[in-house]
């Protein structure tokens, strides 16, 4: 255990995007610490401190421990002069206040209440530390006791007064929403001197400060096992950094990693990480949601408008509507790229427009993030259209060359796309902050899907050789081995749940590009091999020093500890938790399935009429009589859907997005689908009766 005292100052409402701690003095020392974002929500949307002090006591967001397991307790146990300065810091390290019914706190515990050092100058606040602050103590302050215009001052003194004295010293903000009872002592009513009055404003999900100084840290950004990111922390970072500062073991259910110190992290880029944060979060919850139902109601209007019976009056004769299957195939490649598009968006720092103020910000342009990937979408489709590349390439190559390079390129750079992406991970909600998430995981494996789809009808629709075709095959599997490792590695994508749901698709593809059936023993290789590769990828992570592993080597961790069922259950209910609304996630799906039964609906109605059950009538009066089925699907489109479907069911089965997972996925694939249809309609001749349509002109 060191014998350098540590301090710890708590508070509420810190951030680095306001003016919580403008202190001109309090922010040199600031710009010399180590520092972190801290995501400290618990359960629901906000944290309220006595949520926030909960969450510190035991570790984890949901508050509770095993055997009433307490961070106070067991710092304690370990030998340490533990001091705790009002009913915060009391409540933080999981004691009650011994005038609260039924609370017993420990003979061996120093507790002073807010009354005594309420009021105190920042200098006198300064100098009763110093008389505490002894070699091996661990010393806990509720700062909430001072006025807010006050604490920046006050924490400035004690940090000063730290350097001299040679104190470790962190300052965490553990809650970004009041208190219930607009009480400054709220949490067990300790001091009941406190007056009754509002001394913070309603909280939004907000990023808040972590920041320390001393012997132990440097100048940089701190980060932890947890998050893998310099430059963010998490509350129960906070309780695993005391644990090993004390020498106390840590537990299982305690979630959090001892903070280091990673790259350098300046205090303006912090600022603007928490200003992205804040300026996403209520767009994002939206945005996928409107995203699906956008999409549906396009479907819906394609299908109708290029369905005969919309069109009583053609005649006898008619020509090729070519203005009308060209306007659906760049509206179809438009809306497909859109996912794509909301990550790329990120690559710019499009968040610092708008006043400086970021809670006003927040809400005046909430317009902007949901608007850019449109408008980044419809420039890519009009640039690609109009150098002639929809005909020559066709749309599919230009979707699933997008959706592949978000997943590839975005964890070589170290995640900036998906990070508080409008469809990627949201850092208030405190998922990960790394690798490759499970929405962004269904656009990279549906354009891996898609480019695997594209290159083997390259091939196959020149009928080359069986030599040719196993090359290409051999090609096909790299290329997928390629996907696959990128999306699973430790130090990359780091996704469990995606390796899962990628293996079986490919595997289910290459099987289908074969002509091979799937049966019952070619299922059971399948499912061996999932198991095996990710298996094999967790177990890589595994050997890797604990302070380094993701949650793939975690996972064995959990196998072994018997904790799974936990796990999934947490897991299960996790989209419910993390700021989408119920109601809304239900209505989006019951939106889509509505969408899906219009669409097929004239399908359905002119089942005995094959004449106007199809789109033969696409072709014009002479290719309608020469191929009244319009298009069909060639085994190769036939085999991607089958992968498809595959991927995104186990997808959505293993992982914790459930169906913002296939939601994702399918605002890529179905307007793919659309283009590619109306792409064939335009190049391919009516005439022409290969088995295997083309994909591109020749």
């Amino acid at each position: 255990m060191s014998r350098t005292p540590l301090l710890v100052l708590l508070g509420i409402q810190w951030r680095w995007d306001d003016d919580s701690l403008a202190d001109p003095d309090l922010r040199q020392l600031l710009e010399s610490s180590t520092r972190a974002n801290s995501v400290v929500r618990t359960k629901a949307n906000t944290t309220l401190p006595a949520a926030g002090f909960r969450a510190l006591a035991t570790g984890n967001r949901t508050g509770s421990s095993e055997n009433g397991w307490i961070l106070g307790q067991a710092v304690l146990d370990s030998g340490v002069n533990l001091r705790l300065f009002g009913d915060g810091a009391a409540a933080g390290m999981g004691f009650v206040h011994p005038d609260a019914p039924g609370a017993n706190l420990p003979k061996s515990l120093s507790f002073s209440p807010a009354s005594s050092y309420r009021g105190a100058s920042p200098e006198v606040f300064a100098d009763l530390l110093s008389q505490v602050m002894i070699p091996g103590a661990v010393v806990v302050v509720d700062m909430r006791v001072f006025p807010r215009h006050l604490q920046p001052q006050v924490l400035r003194a004690a940090w000063q007064r730290g350097d001299d004295l040679g104190w470790n010293t962190i300052i965490a903000s553990i809650a970004d929403d009041k208190p219930v009872t607009n009480r400054e002592s709220d949490v067990y009513l300790i001091d009941k001197s406190a007056p009754e009055k509002a001394i913070v404003p309603p909280g939004d999900p907000r990023l808040q400060v972590f920041a320390a100084r001393g012997p132990q840290f440097g100048n940089g950004g701190a980060t932890s096992a947890s998050t893998h990111r310099p430059g963010w922390v998490q509350t129960a970072d906070l309780t695993a950094t005391i644990l090993d500062y004390v020498g106390a073991e840590k537990p299982a259910w305690v979630q959090g990693s001892a903070i280091t110190m990673g790259n350098v992290v300046t205090v303006e880029s912090l600022a603007s990480a928490a200003r992205r944060a804040a300026m996403i979060r209520n767009v994002q919850v939206w945005f996928l949601p409107g995203l699906g139902v956008g999409i549906a109601l396009l479907l819906i209007a394609a299908v109708w408008t290029l369905n005969r019976r919309t069109h009583p009056r053609l005649g006898e004769e008619w020509d090729q509507p070519r203005a009308l299957l060209g306007f659906w195939r760049m509206v179809a490649t438009f809306a497909a790229l859109i996912p794509a598009m909301a990550y790329f968006m990120n690559l710019a720092p499009w968040w610092e427009l708008g006043p400086d103020d970021t809670d006003v910000a927040a809400a005046s342009y909430l317009w902007l993030g949901c608007l850019l990937p449109v408008i980044l979408s419809a420039l890519v489709a009009i640039v690609w259209s109009a150098l002639g590349l929809n005909s020559l390439l066709g749309p599919l190559f230009i979707i699933s060359i997008s959706s592949l390079i978000v997943g590839v390129l975005d964890p070589l750079i170290g995640s900036p796309m998906v990070l508080d992406s409008i469809m990627g991970l949201q850092s208030t909600v405190g998922g990960r902050f790394f690798g490759i998430d499970n929405v962004m995981f269904a656009v990279l494996a549906t354009g891996a899907l898609i480019l695997a789809t594209v290159v083997y009808g390259l091939v196959a629709e020149r009928k080359q050789s069986t030599t040719t075709e196993k090359s290409l095959m051999v090609v096909l599997i790299v290329m997928a081995s390629a996907v696959i490792f990128l999306d699973s590695a430790p130090i990359l994508g780091a996704d469990f749940g995606g390796t899962m749901a990628l293996v079986p698709g490919f595997a289910i593809l290459f099987l289908k590009f074969n002509r091979k059936p799937l049966t019952v023993l070619s299922s059971a290789l399948i499912v061996l091999l999932t198991v095996a590769v990710a298996a094999l990828f967790a177990y890589i992570d595994w050997l890797r020093p604990a302070a380094e592993r993701t949650h793939l080597g975690n996972f064995i961790d959990t196998l072994t500890q018997g904790r799974v069922l936990p796990v999934l259950i947490n897991k299960s209910t996790m989209v419910w938790n993390a700021g989408w609304p119920a109601w809304l996630i239900i209505s989006v799906i019951l939106a889509i399935l509505l969408a899906m039964v219009i669409i097929l609906a004239p399908l359905f109605a002119n089942m005995r009429n094959p004449y106007r059950r199809d789109y033969g009538w696409l072709w014009g009066s002479v290719g309608a009589k020469l191929r009244p089925e319009g298009i069909t699907w060639n085994h190769a489109e036939r085999a991607l859907f089958t992968a498809w479907i595959t991927t995104m069911v186990v997808g959505m089965l293993l992982n914790d997005s459930g169906i913002l997972l296939g939601l994702a996925g399918a605002a890529v694939m179905f307007p793919a689908i659309l283009a590619q249809g109306c792409h064939k309609f335009l190049i391919d001749s009516p005439g022409d009766n290969r088995s295997v349509q083309p994909y591109f002109r020749q």
